[in-house]
């Protein structure tokens, strides 16, 4: 099985924003999604925040929100899904350009250092600056 690399980048502007990467891509070029970064005041636990979808029966996973910083603003998100040996970003919204069927898998190791470094960066970026949400 081929797997692809995930990785992330700091955005600094009004407040620290998460850029996550897929084979050092930005994800939201390879989505054509109009989405870029996720805001730090959306991450609560060292994972992707992400909201139960009713209508389709599993969590969709924040991958990007619009320029204003509200994820409820036509967010990118996708589906993940853990297997014992991968981890696999299905069922893409608010991309253009990707099939349905689309899917990127990631070891779980590759998976779970990510997501513990971003998480890491973010307390860090808390305790320097002080700030704990979009306004403070």
């Amino acid at each position: 099985m081929k797997f692809n690399k995930l990785s992330y980048g700091l955005l600094q502007g009004n407040y620290l924003s998460i850029e996550l990467l897929i084979d050092e891509k930005p994800i939201e070029g390879l989505i054509e999604a109009d989405n870029r970064g996720i805001p730090f005041y959306d991450f609560e636990t060292s994972e992707l925040p992400h909201y139960y979808n009713e209508f389709e029966g599993f969590e969709l996973y924040i991958l990007g929100v619009c320029s204003c910083g509200n994820e409820g603003c036509g967010s990118a998100v996708c589906e993940i899904v853990r297997e014992k040996d991968c981890v696999i970003f299905r069922n893409f919204r608010y991309g253009h350009s990707l099939p349905k069927d689309a899917e990127f898998k990631f070891t779980p190791e590759n998976y779970d250092s990510v997501m513990n470094a971003i998480f890491g960066d973010i307390k860090q970026y808390k305790l320097t600056t002080g700030r704990v949400n979009k306004y403070k």
